[in-house]
């Protein structure tokens, strides 16, 4: 069985193909001419048609490794990384630390923190969006209306 066989099997449910679709932000269209094989997804489809299919994601990666043999590479590289934060960060946040004025210092570790976060949780860098809310204590005095 190839990747493309695979694929249309599991679109043959509808509801399937239209998440997948949707996931994938692509045209059914597309999604026929890849499992046809008149075209070739682009890498980040690749990686994102993993992501959108977990059930299958072991089998279809050993599968897709035959006609993109980069997958592998780069899955596992992913996989590996999603565990891993280097040492460098920790490096750079007690620099911060240590270095930077005491009024500067939250706002340049959180900013460290927020960068390693988007490094860690958005490896092939598809877009995501970190943010930190801070609570702080209200205001002594009454309360405008």
């Amino acid at each position: 069985m190839t990747w493309r066989e695979l694929l249309g099997k599991i679109v043959s449910d509808p509801q399937e193909q239209q998440r997948i679709i949707e996931t994938l932000n692509i045209n059914a269209m597309t999604l026929r001419r890849w499992i046809s094989g008149e075209t070739n997804p682009r890498p980040q489809n690749l990686r994102l048609l993993l992501n959108t299919l977990p059930h299958a994601h072991r089998e279809l990666i050993d599968l897709l490794a035959v006609e993109f043999p980069f997958i592998i590479k780069n899955d596992a590289y992913r996989e590996e990384q999603v565990f891993c934060i280097p040492a460098e960060f920790y490096e750079q946040v007690m620099s911060a630390y240590v270095n930077v004025s005491q009024h500067l210092r939250s706002a340049t570790i959180s900013n460290l923190i927020l960068q390693q976060m988007l490094k860690h949780l958005d490896t092939n860098q598809d877009g995501m969006l970190v943010s930190i809310a801070q609570c702080v204590p209200p205001v002594a005095g009454p309360k405008d209306s």
